[in-house]
């Protein structure tokens, strides 16, 4: 199976990618990208090898200021310039000779997950998505410690007002720790779990810019879920307490072609992203336009309920 580095263009700024070519052209393309602060590093090659050995292609990237690509300061998670590279990546997608630009589905996980919602929403020629624990909107009924909350705003505004003075070192925070850290995600043994996913030679870094902290009660993809008309599947964890399991059903039960999956586990379980991983190496697409109605399964196996979704768009 053969692997290429490839380079596009996102406003001024290029992304790095991977590229895994189909072994019949042309064919249908699944684009890729990481969650919240990760990189292409982290696992993504698996989930890409599966679409691969299924006769897809495949293109995974990494979003400006984050791992290979460019773009400075560094560690700066900006939602609308993460929005603007899936729509470069998609467009540079279907601008390659292997790909057949009409069956272009995404694929994205927690933070990604509610940017691949968003990108279908606003993209109608987009064929399929599979959404993985997607972060979709904070959730106003969980209660967390006024004194973080008060710690990260008020972090988050003292980086915001440092851009404002265009200073190009961002005041960071870590992504991922341990209940009672610092770190903008918590759970336990969740950093570890993360690590797992990283190869030895990885240089992942476990920071980002705390300017975006404030921002994230603006942004609700699932407020969009009703605009993705093409099939889409959802998978979330039972004992998710990042992206919780009752949002992801909301979003599943809105879009017009929802398919909802749960799974027992965490959010950064490595177990959990290995089932659905297995299970979406069976999406094919195909230019039919059957309907389906939103549905809930729950289980660790569904394979079978997914070929039957899918078949039909993407082959």
């Amino acid at each position: 199976m053969t692997r290429e580095d490839r380079v596009f263009i996102s406003a001024d700024s290029r992304c790095a990618a991977w590229f895994y070519p189909p072994p019949a052209e042309p064919a249908p393309c699944v684009v890729l990208a990481h969650g919240f602060g990760a990189t292409r590093e982290a696992g993504l090659d698996a989930y890409a090898r599966r679409f691969a050995a299924a006769g897809l292609a495949v293109l995974v990237f990494d979003y400006r200021n984050f791992g290979a690509s460019g773009g400075k300061p560094r560690q700066v998670l900006d939602i609308r310039s993460q929005l603007q590279d899936w729509t470069a990546a998609v467009a540079y997608a279907r601008k390659l000779p292997e790909v057949d630009a009409g069956r272009i589905a995404l694929w994205g996980s927690s933070f990604s997950g509610g940017h691949v919602v968003t990108t279908a929403a606003h993209d109608p020629a987009i064929a399929a998505v599979i959404a993985q624990v997607p972060y979709l909107g904070l959730v106003r009924r969980r209660r967390l410690p006024q004194a973080r909350i008060i710690r990260l705003a008020l972090t988050s505004i003292r980086d915001n007002l440092r851009a404002l003075r265009h200073s190009s070192r961002p005041l960071l925070i870590p992504i991922i720790g341990e209940p009672g850290s610092k770190a903008l995600l918590q759970g336990s043994h969740a950093l570890a779990q993360f690590h797992e996913l990283l190869p030895p030679d990885a240089h992942w870094v476990n920071e980002v810019a705390a300017r975006v902290v404030i921002r994230l009660p603006s942004y609700r993809p699932v407020s969009v879920a009703n605009q993705v008309r093409c099939p889409i599947f959802y998978c979330s964890c039972s004992k998710d307490k990042i992206t919780p399991a009752a949002l992801v059903a909301t979003a599943a039960a809105a879009s017009p072609q929802g398919w909802l999956a749960e799974y027992e586990g965490e959010h950064f379980e490595r177990s959990t992203a290995g089932t659905c991983s297995i299970e979406w190496s069976t999406i094919r697409c195909s230019s039919s336009r059957n309907t389906y109605q939103p549905r809930r399964q729950t289980g660790r196996s569904k394979t079978d309920k997914a070929r039957q979704i899918f078949t039909g768009r993407l082959s």
